[in-house]
């Protein structure tokens, strides 16, 4: 994946006529926007946790199961460190560019709205599994709603990069840190985030959610409908489905 994406993300621009350092040409970004974003996001893990938890009932109700996200990546210091470097600073960096630079870029072509939608689908589906897929889909309308404001990657790469890294380092206290100490490790740890995310849900609900996604004109409103139809399009939803209904049987 670290070879892959920005491989697609850069051929793919190359083919769109749009300059990778376009992509970083940052407009009306602040220090304090930048908290606002990240907090936003520990808000949208924290939502967005809470809803998969009842997606997860109601499919126990329907008798179907979810498989857990496996982070049995932190068997070895190696191992470790390798996960830490991918997943808190490649990821985020090479999965911005494809997907809110080379296909967010592109598909803004219809209008910035399916620009944003589309590339959050496929973002979230990218994922395999659905609690993933959840978060990535509510992730991907906000880091695309916030490049597009900005006209740089630049905001989605800070955001991406902190909800990795709280993640990842959560989750390999879980795993390294003996049990006897676990709880004074994680609770400071965990407060900090939860605090984050009560300060994000009130920037959303103080002003975030005050600014929409761009509206479609008529003309693009109806390119939207078109484009839905597009076999290439429709093949990579289906791909990505199939590749999540694979991993989840």
């Amino acid at each position: 994946f670290a070879g892959m994406n920005p491989l697609v993300a850069v051929r793919g621009c190359r083919r769109i006529r749009q300059p990778l350092r376009g992509l970083f040409q940052t407009a009306d970004f602040s220090a304090w926007k930048a908290f606002q974003y990240i907090c936003i996001g520990f808000g949208l893990q924290y939502a967005t946790g809470i809803g998969y938890q009842g997606v997860k009932l109601l499919g126990q109700h329907w008798g179907l199961t979810f498989p857990e996200v496996s982070f049995n990546f932190f068997q070895t210091a190696q191992s470790a460190l390798f996960a830490l470097l991918y997943t808190c600073i490649l990821a985020p960096i090479t999965e911005e560019l494809l997907f809110r630079g080379f296909l967010m870029k592109s598909l803004s072509a219809v209008s910035v709205r399916f620009g944003i939608v589309t590339s959050a689908l496929l973002f979230g589906l990218m994922h395999g599994n659905v609690q993933q897929c959840i978060l990535g889909i509510f992730m991907g309308l906000f880091l695309g709603k916030i490049v597009a404001r900005h006209n740089s990657l630049l905001p989605s790469i800070l955001v991406h990069m902190a909800i990795n890294t709280g993640s990842t380092l959560l989750n390999l206290v879980q795993v390294k840190v003996p049990e006897r100490l676990r709880i004074l490790v994680m609770m400071p740890f965990g407060f900090v985030m939860f605090a984050l995310a009560v300060m994000g849900i009130a920037f959303w609900f103080g002003s975030e959610r005050k600014q929409p996604l761009p509206c479609p004109t008529q003309k693009q409103a109806v390119r939207n409908r078109l484009f839905w139809s597009s076999p290439l399009l429709l093949a990579a939803f289906a791909g990505l489905l199939g590749l999540m209904g694979y991993q989840m049987w």
